[in-house]
């Protein structure tokens, strides 16, 4: 049997487009069957144990802002290390330091060659990035928020816990400092009886006001005001009161330490705490948080001979609390 000319081209086109229909389903088939490739930090560790280290690299520099920074430094180290790149090296675990100061890593899954050099970075760079953290406790603590101060405290003490201090230049003494000034700054909560800032004052008014408490002059710089609360009259004034004009050091000869043998060196930190009265003399002093055991009653009784042209208010003098933080560099 003939077929007419327009039924053989109708024919034709049916099975053109039905062998079109089909190739695309099964392409369609082929691609939703297909993996979808992994990428980031799963495709970089991947990478790294094929040793594939450029590929891996590029992988971590695409990785989700999701994954896990602290691995993604430590991954980008070890290729870094594998192609001889140990400057790059030591800045990734510098960046991962950075963010977490106390990391740890855990030696049975990375090269022996990556543990030695975050060791000695961590040398390096910690003992900046504890005492950064103990300042950053000691703003809170000016700033009378003593509930983050105790917090950052803690954080400090916890990381410092798990460290190796004796071979860590100074974090044994910012240990003992910062457990003093954690006891300092609980006392400080348990007086407010909140862990938020106590809301401001109205000024006061001469005669009838409760004292305030003072700021730390450190030996070197200023330590900030601590507030202690009501006194009884006569008012004792501190830096709080920013209406009342300081008293000025006329004399304030600091004793010299001659530490026994069995005093390790290192650094010293102590708070002080005076009184001086309308005379510019030192009616009373305190020792906060210790310096030595062997100094402590040495500042105590130099004190006695410190002289100060006394505070003001209204052009009367009046008593005035003031803080120092003693520093000791034994030889």
């Amino acid at each position: 049997m003939l077929l007419t000319p327009v039924l053989v081209v109708a024919l034709l086109l049916a099975q053109g487009f039905g062998s079109a229909d089909q190739n695309q389903r099964q392409t369609q088939g082929r691609t939703q069957s297909r993996p979808a490739a992994a990428h980031g930090l799963a495709s970089a560790k991947v990478l790294y144990a094929a040793a594939s280290y450029e590929e891996a690299l590029s992988q971590l520099s695409d990785a989700d802002p999701a994954d896990d920074v602290e691995q993604i430094e430590i991954y980008r180290a070890l290729c870094q290390i594998a192609l001889g790149r140990d400057g790059d090296a030591a800045k990734s675990l510098e960046r991962l330091l950075d963010r977490n100061p106390f990391h740890s890593l855990s030696e049975a899954e990375v090269s022996p060659r990556l543990v030695t050099m975050f060791r000695e970075v961590k040398t390096r760079r910690l003992p900046a990035a504890a005492r950064d953290l103990y300042m950053q406790a000691r703003t809170k603590y000016d700033e009378k928020s003593f509930g983050a101060a105790a917090d950052l405290l803690r954080e400090l003490l916890a990381g410092l816990a798990k460290e190796d201090l004796e071979n860590q230049a100074g974090l044994a003494d910012l240990k003992l400092l910062a457990e003093g000034f954690l006891r300092l700054t609980e006392i400080e909560i348990v007086r407010y009886g909140a862990m938020s800032p106590p809301p401001p004052s109205p000024a006061p008014v001469v005669n009838t006001t409760s004292a305030s408490s003072p700021a730390v002059d450190r030996i070197v710089a200023t330590f900030g005001g601590v507030p202690l609360g009501a006194t009884p009259a006569p008012v004792i004034y501190s830096s709080e009161d920013r209406y009342v004009v300081a008293p000025v050091e006329v004399s304030r000869k600091m004793p010299n330490w001659n530490p026994p043998p069995t005093v390790q060196p290192g650094v010293y930190q102590g708070l002080l705490e005076v009184v001086i009265d309308e005379r510019g003399f030192v009616q009373d002093a305190r020792i906060l948080i210790s310096v030595a055991p062997t100094y402590d009653p040495l500042v105590l009784a130099a004190t006695r001979n410190w002289r100060f042209r006394p505070a003001t208010l209204n052009g009367e003098p009046v008593k005035y609390r003031r803080r120092y933080e003693i520093i000791l560099h034994p030889e």
